[in-house]
């Protein structure tokens, strides 16, 4: 299977590794830090993963899928349990450009600009060892090649969070998502769908990253 790691539900949102009688260390799915739990207070402290000295250096994670795989629901969760920041593309948008994206060319011209002015933010935040989460950037694979030019290879670990989806998942949520329309969200036609995702290009292996995969039919009927 390589560097590609398989998790299909939140049921675990940490898996639990015993030493000793009292202390717990528990590993984090989403970073792999370790963090150590100390009596009942629900206090935790991360220290460094046994396999690499992780204390000093932020992480990236950045996430692949199809519109309404569930990218940005996924990267909330991923925020939460890794206390990163969050950068949401379509909340900034919405609020950056109200109005002016009517069709995906407008969208790739306020994406671009977005993208451009918080790269050097997204690069300070990441140098001073804050981690950071983006729920786009790893569909195609020019997205991919920018977000590792923000990275220091040396200080910063890169993980690419994978949510394989099928079409039809996809437009089932995508319906519900028009009705429910979240901040940021746009009204998209099943037409816009198939026009959008014939752009999407999987993450392959060839790429190097290190990548975490969801079945997002799995992992959303367990957070429902």
């Amino acid at each position: 299977m390589g560097p590609i790691a398989h998790v299909t539900e939140f049921r675990h949102d940490v898996e639990r590794r015993t030493r000793g009688t009292r202390r717990e260390t528990w590993l984090c799915v989403f970073c792999g830090f370790c963090v150590d739990r100390r009596g009942e207070d629900r206090s935790w402290v991360k220290v460094a993963s046994s396999d690499r000295d992780l204390e000093s250096h932020a992480t990236l994670h950045f996430v692949c899928g199809k519109l309404a795989s569930g990218k940005t629901t996924l990267a909330k969760r991923i925020a939460d349990e890794c206390d990163a920041v969050l950068f949401s593309e379509d909340v900034w948008l919405s609020k950056l450009f109200p109005g002016e994206i009517v069709d995906f060319r407008d969208y790739l011209s306020r994406s671009a600009r977005f993208r451009s002015a918080i790269a050097p933010h997204v690069q300070s935040l990441l140098r001073h060892g804050v981690s950071v989460v983006f729920d786009f950037g790893g569909n195609v694979p020019q997205e991919r090649a920018w977000v590792r030019s923000l990275c220091d290879p040396e200080k910063v670990r890169l993980v690419l969070h994978y949510l394989r989806a099928s079409d039809e998942v996809c437009k089932r949520r995508l319906r519900r998502r028009n009705d429910e329309r979240p901040d940021g969200s746009q009204p998209t036609t099943d037409e816009e769908f198939d026009a959008i995702t014939k752009y999407f290009v999987p993450p392959d292996a060839a790429e190097g990253f290190v990548v975490k995969e969801y079945d997002a039919d799995l992992l959303h009927r367990a957070s429902d």
